[in-house]
């Protein structure tokens, strides 16, 4: 359940969006009134949360009483799954005193939810005011052309380093002909014996280093985010029409929805540390060795020193390791038996180098404080 708070002052906007609704014949006032949202469309509440903020916002030149309203701002608060009655009984009971207060100096509404009921899929329609076959969000997975469990939030998708073997391969000798145009452009350069020669050598020389560099310095593919939500949010439109927008943990926005003349700050389907979407860690003296658990997190183990706590974080995969351990894998099968015992060494090294790792301390800088050292950065 979403519930929007919506600042006024002289004039109430629910009241005259709700003679607006009326006269278009959107919905009867009676939805203003009903306690029972269930049978209310989403995209009703929608077009009635986007009204309000334009209504709010801007600076409207007269209303039904023939009253002029000054600009002012809006707080449009969203809270995931709550419940509306509750929140009304407590607010009723005096046990949410800050909520009551805002809610007196708005608006506080229930909002019906999507289909199906779930987080990525309501905020998407929250946002764009359309329904899931529009925006492209169905649920909090997909499915994938393996039959196992995607996530639906993001799609992350491999791409080549610098367009793949091809594109390396040209930038290596473009690389090689600069060298030998410069080479040329150097001063008294024709005055050297076999200056041609010298040139054209340092330019295959520079293609040579400049491919065999980009093969071995970069992985061959690298992850690319990619937002699947499709659709604009109304507070990217806000900001084309010149409203100063600031969005706070804004659903489902990540990785390029902007908002001009504004600012967001992406919240749900925004990767953590280790470039998934629920990732835990739990940290104990008491475990050996780094291990996976069933439910997909990781045991990580500490260390004690003058008592100070040592381990690591752990971060994305090492892209780098993963493709030598696939080139690797691919020899096996016509290796030697002396280079099969080699490979197989290698790839176990390699196994332990499959997530990029940060050094962890763990100071106790108070009975009831702790000093958390990350890599070089202390807190």
């Amino acid at each position: 359940m979403l519930s929007v708070i919506f600042p006024h002052e002289s004039y109430s906007g629910a009241d005259y969006l709700r003679k607006w609704f009326m006269h278009l014949e959107i919905l009867d006032c009676h939805f203003f009134e009903r306690r029972d949202m269930q049978r209310s469309l989403l995209v009703r509440n929608i077009c009635l949360f986007g009204l309000l903020c334009i209504f709010s916002t801007l600076n409207l030149s007269s209303t039904p009483h023939g009253e002029t309203l000054p600009k002012r701002k809006v707080v449009v608060l969203g809270l995931d799954g709550l419940d509306h009655a509750l929140v009304q009984q407590w607010i009723q009971e005096g046990k949410l005193p800050n909520l009551a207060k805002l809610a007196q100096q708005g608006t506080f509404l229930p909002l019906a939810t999507t289909n199906p009921a779930q987080s990525p899929v309501a905020w998407s329609s929250f946002a764009t005011s359309t329904n899931p076959g529009q925006h492209n969000i169905y649920d909090f997975l997909r499915p994938s052309a393996t039959y196992k469990p995607k996530l639906g939030l993001v799609e992350v998708a491999m791409w080549e380093s610098l367009w793949g073997f091809w594109g390396q391969l040209g930038l290596a000798l473009f690389m090689g002909l600069a060298t030998v145009l410069s080479g040329y452009a150097i001063p008294h350069i024709k005055s050297i014996p076999k200056q041609h020669r010298w040139i054209l050598g340092s330019g295959i020389l520079v293609s040579i280093l400049s491919f065999w560099l980009l093969q071995t310095s970069l992985p061959q593919y690298i992850p690319w985010p990619m937002r699947l939500k499709k659709g604009t949010s109304f507070w990217t439109i806000t900001g084309q029409h010149k409203i100063p927008t600031t969005v706070l943990d804004a659903p489902m926005a990540f990785p390029d929805e902007s908002i001009p003349n504004g600012q967001i700050y992406y919240g749900l389907g925004v990767p953590d540390i280790a470039a998934t979407n629920g990732l835990w860690y739990r940290y104990s003296t008491q475990y050996i060795q780094k291990s996976p658990t069933e439910t997909g997190g990781w045991k990580m183990p500490l260390t004690e020193q003058n008592g100070d706590f040592y381990g690591e974080i752990q971060g994305p995969k090492n892209l780098f390791a993963i493709e030598e351990y696939q080139r690797c894998s691919a020899k096996l099968d016509k290796a030697s038996i002396s280079e099969l015992k080699q490979i197989q060494n290698r790839l176990v090294e390699l196994r332990k180098q499959w997530y990029l790792t940060q050094p962890l301390k763990i100071h106790l800088h108070a009975p009831d404080a702790l000093q958390i050292t990350i890599g070089k950065e202390t807190q």
